[in-house]
């Protein structure tokens, strides 16, 4: 996650796909209860299981691999600060799929009649892996909070250093219309002699205006950012 704007959409997607893996793992005991039905395993519900499992894994392994980068970032990642990938609740995705295993190897040598072992694993599955990936989820979802205040907090900082420049430009552009205007009158009063003075006090006064004009157009720029 080098900038904030990466750092968003990776958070926004890892909120996604560990929602994913709650109806992945729902998937699982659907089909492992297909699979093992009265009339014997049903090939078809054993491949949808063997799917859910291998998708399950594939996710477990990217956000395995999040938080692996978050701890090498430091303390200033914003999933290590909210801990949203907590050790306690990671393992429970390993949990599920080692659960998920054996149950695959129970149908393969008991072709009919749900597995032994499948009560506890649907348990399981709407119990403490539901709690461990609503929690997952809500500290993915507090860091990609966290970033996005970061970033507008930077952004307001920078908005206020704009505008403080707009400012002195406009402040600097007075005096200098001022000074023009000083130079004009001096020139009329010169007359011929001043002719020369006047034509570079009156494009003086032109850079002025101009100068005004584009802090104007600052100030118009922030505020519709702001």
């Amino acid at each position: 996650m080098d900038s904030k704007a990466s750092a968003e959409s990776e958070l926004g997607l890892l909120i996604n796909q560990t929602g994913k893996l709650r109806m992945l793992s729902h998937r699982a005991v659907m089909f492992a209860l297909l699979a093992a039905g009265d009339y014997g395993t049903t090939a078809a519900a054993m491949t949808q299981f063997q799917n859910a499992i291998a998708e399950f894994a594939q996710i477990t392994a990217r956000l395995n691999a999040e938080k692996t980068a978050a701890a090498k970032r430091g303390g200033n990642d914003a999933l290590a600060q909210c801990d949203a990938l907590a050790a306690e609740h990671m393992q429970r995705l390993d949990q599920f799929l080692t659960r998920a295993e054996a149950i695959k190897a129970e149908l393969h040598a008991t072709p009919q009649g749900a597995p032994d072992g499948m009560p506890a694993f649907a348990a399981f599955v709407a119990g403490e892996l539901l709690a461990s990936l609503n929690a997952i989820i809500q500290g993915e979802s507090n860091a990609l909070d966290t970033v996005i205040a970061t970033r507008k907090d930077k952004q307001a900082g920078a908005l206020g250093v704009i505008n403080e420049t707009a400012e002195q430009i406009e402040k600097i552009s007075l005096s200098v219309r001022l000074i023009a205007l000083n130079a004009a009158v001096e020139a009329s009063r010169a007359g011929e002699k001043g002719r020369g003075f006047g034509v570079i006090a009156t494009e003086i006064k032109e850079l002025s205006e101009s100068a005004t004009r584009s802090a104007k157009n600052v100030r118009d720029q922030i505020s519709t950012l702001s």
